[in-house]
């Protein structure tokens, strides 16, 4: 049988539980509340050019990674391109009207998606052609974006003459 001492303190226990719990739930509960009005409100500071430079020489050493056939460059230089894609897509970009970031949640996101499933196991003969389908996918949103004059295509050589595409 359990003292009034112990029940007391069972109490005291569970009433601090409780209130940390509710203010918990308060707390996640203001947060979705709040979390459609900033998912919808554009960065204000985010710099568009910089991340499609960043993409750019993603996409470039991409290429070179794969001419080199070197499997985990390739998969490394896809990822990299994952996370700058999630970049602008998080900062809810819209230019001049254009929203660049649904723009390219429609045409990159997907071709990503397949690019990463065809590098786990890659097949090098085909990595031309999906290269040439991500390649294709920029140039897609580009004129969904009213930025067509920006075309972007398969690199004649690399730009990084520091870099060794090789496997080691």
């Amino acid at each position: 049988m359990k003292t009034p001492r112990t029940l007391l303190w069972l109490t005291a226990v569970a009433l601090l539980l409780s209130g940390i719990l509710l203010m918990q739930v308060w707390r996640l509960r203001e947060e979705v509340r709040q979390a459609p009005a900033q998912a919808k409100a554009p960065a204000a500071d985010f710099e568009l050019a910089v991340h499609m430079t960043r993409l750019q020489q993603h996409m470039e050493k991409l290429y070179w990674a794969i001419d080199a056939h070197n499997g985990p460059l390739a998969r490394f230089y896809a990822h990299e391109l994952e996370e700058t894609a999630e970049a602008i897509l998080a900062a809810n970009v819209i230019d001049e009207g254009v929203d660049i970031s649904g723009n390219l949640r429609l045409h990159l996101t997907p071709v990503l998606h397949s690019l990463a499933d065809s590098l786990k196991s890659p097949h090098w003969q085909a990595m031309p052609a999906t290269y040439l389908r991500v390649v294709q996918s920029c140039n897609n949103c580009h004129v969904a974006s009213k930025h067509d004059f920006i075309r972007i295509q398969v690199p004649a050589r690399p730009s990084w003459s520091n870099q060794d595409f090789r496997l080691p």
